[in-house]
């Protein structure tokens, strides 16, 4: 990307920062996209799943308990780099505590377009448990990025 040699060493620095988180921010979510969608131990004559329905809920629901403490610890790593970069990449004036929400619903937004493509992924399973932990994840990841102790007036 070209860069207007008219202004500052430091908005050129300002720009370059800024270009380079959302360089990351894109490259972290292809990851997530990989690894969430890709599909795996997944036998090709499966087929897609035929259609959306009340099935979808069924699994989403049938699924919330079958997370385990390996499970658990992917879904929120892989979450939290995201969470991190929204959050970092959220130059505004807004509030932290604005700041966080916006961020853990990007991680909804995110994690609910990749668990209900996954219900026609052969070999891979929604879950509604997935949702919430990766939006746990998108969480910690914004909270790590906000640096600094929430003062009164931000606090949670």
């Amino acid at each position: 990307m070209a860069y207007d040699y008219g202004c500052s060493a430091k908005e050129r620095e300002a720009k370059m920062e800024s270009d380079t988180k959302r360089l990351a921010l894109v490259s972290v979510i292809l990851g997530i996209a990989a690894v969430t969608l890709l599909p795996v131990h997944a036998d090709i004559a499966q087929g897609l799943h035929p259609g959306l329905s009340a099935d979808l809920l069924t699994r989403l629901l049938g699924n919330i308990r079958e997370t385990d403490a390996i499970d658990l610890t992917q879904n929120v790593l892989l979450f939290v780099p995201f969470g991190y970069l929204v959050a970092a990449s959220d130059g505004s004036a807004k509030t932290r505590r604005r700041r966080l929400f916006e961020t853990c619903l990007a991680g909804l937004v995110l994690s609910g377009a990749a668990e209900t493509l996954q219900f026609w992924i052969p070999g891979r399973y929604s879950s509604l448990s997935d949702i919430f932990i990766n939006v746990l994840g998108a969480g910690l990841g914004g909270l790590a990025s906000l640096k600094g102790p929430f003062r009164d007036d931000y606090a949670l």
